[in-house]
């Protein structure tokens, strides 16, 4: 398929989202989303405000699904043994992913309506499929909501999971530190997730070698964390001075410090390096 034959179709897939209601989750229409765009341009081009909108306030549940179905198909590449590969673990599925999400995330923000739903959805109690669940179910992704009926058959196949918001920020921020992804190929046997501070300067000596794509995937990343943390835009100040924002709040009491001091110190230090070479 070439690329202006993707766009025609994803952009027909983007109309699918608000037209056609309650799209299952096992719908091959969902790969779509991190299978056709070929750029960042692309997701933001297409995916239009007014297309978000109409998709959240017609057909809010397929944008849950939709979002579940990112989110899930993020961890898998994360944890996939091969990540980043182009044919078992595409980078750029990945990105994708992370677009579609910063695209979409602001949307639901703005609607005040939305916020118990989203707080629900992005910081309830979760389940979700067990390996051998999902193997025997066949399922596109290994969500499932606390408020959705399962048979005792089924509830063997389920177990506990961390809120979604909680588990998608401990991904992306696992990602900012990955091999071949955002920072150097590790030697055989290391983890491919190493916390190595990007810059010298505060908490490190010597700078991590990097790339333009490192360094881009990295500002996906981020973009996307920010695009969390950015509820607090949506809120009141007396709300905002008495909640805070549960994003910033899970980042900097992460009870490892070893990955708080990791992303404080490269984000201080590639703040710096930038501003003294400009």
């Amino acid at each position: 398929m070439g690329a202006s034959d993707s766009k025609i179709v994803f952009k027909r897939g983007i109309f699918r989202l608000s037209e056609e209601r309650d799209i299952p989750a096992d719908d091959e229409y969902w790969t779509s989303f991190w299978e056709l765009p070929e750029s960042s341009e692309d997701v933001f081009s297409l995916f239009s405000p007014a297309d978000i909108r109409r998709s959240r306030d017609q057909a809010l549940e397929n944008i849950e699904t939709l979002i579940l179905a990112l989110t899930s198909r993020l961890f898998v590449l994360r944890h996939h043994p091969s990540f980043p590969d182009n044919e078992l673990a595409p980078e750029r599925e990945a990105l994708n992913c992370v677009r579609v999400l910063t695209r979409v995330l602001p949307y639901i923000y703005e609607k005040e309506s939305l916020h118990p739903w989203e707080e629900q959805f992005f910081w309830g109690s979760r389940k979700r499929r067990t390996r051998q669940g999902a193997i025997a179910n066949e399922v596109l992704f290994d969500e499932s909501r606390d408020d959705k009926e399962e048979t005792e058959g089924d509830k063997t196949h389920f177990e506990d999971a961390k809120p979604l918001a909680e588990e998608l920020l401990d991904t992306l921020v696992d990602m900012l530190f990955f091999s071949e992804f955002t920072i150097p190929k590790q030697q055989p046997g290391r983890p491919k997730v190493t916390y190595a501070i990007w810059q010298s300067g505060v908490g490190c000596n010597t700078a991590v070698p990097t790339t333009k794509e490192f360094e881009s995937n990295r500002c996906e990343l981020l973009r996307l964390i920010l695009a969390l943390a950015g509820r607090g835009l949506y809120m009141s100040s007396p709300t905002l001075t008495q909640s805070g924002v549960r994003t910033l709040t899970h980042l900097c009491t992460n009870p490892d410090k070893q990955v708080v001091l990791s992303v404080l110190c490269s984000l201080l230090n590639t703040h710096f390096e930038d501003f003294s070479n400009t």
